[in-house]
């Protein structure tokens, strides 16, 4: 089970680092297994919708507390407080249970997909993470670019 989070941040003109990871973080025991038992709850909705919280808001559901409280460690951290927008996260679970063709997850580059749908703008967020809320996880892949060029642009 896994937590992933994009957060978007008002008028960044600086760069962050382009990774960095922590080990241990979560609550481990009850707190741990209430925030996985919440994410089971909302995967696999309609299209699995993806949430938002404001940085101002108040949080709803204990998803939002920790994709708030992410977004509020990191902006901490960057010296970016006064600038969050918010964040959006979305659920992704996979399982021995499914069929080995649905526990992928096509390739793909984080963005604020609204945006791309209303206007046509790509606009990448200031930070993605990843939180795994399982003792284990599938593979993530993190490029400093948004795709991969084709054998043909490769060979110019």
């Amino acid at each position: 089970i896994c937590l992933l989070q994009t957060l978007f941040l008002r008028n960044i003109m600086r760069v962050v680092p382009p990774f960095s990871a922590w080990d241990n973080v979560l609550p481990r025991g009850h707190a741990l297994s209430a925030l996985a038992k919440a994410a089971k709850q909302v995967f696999g909705g309609p299209n699995n919708p993806s949430f938002w919280v404001g940085a101002g808001e108040e949080a709803r559901t204990p998803l939002d507390r920790l994709a708030r409280d992410i977004l509020n460690f990191h902006t901490a951290r960057l010296n970016l407080t006064g600038r969050p927008a918010g964040a959006e996260y979305w659920v992704q679970f996979r399982s021995p249970s499914q069929p080995f063709t649905e526990r992928g997850m096509d390739w793909h580059f984080d963005k604020d997909e609204d945006l791309l749908d209303e206007q046509d703008l790509t606009i990448a967020p200031a930070i993605s993470t990843v939180t795994y809320l399982s003792s284990a996880g599938w593979p993530l892949l993190v490029l400093s670019e948004p795709s991969l060029a084709t054998v043909a642009e490769q060979r110019g």
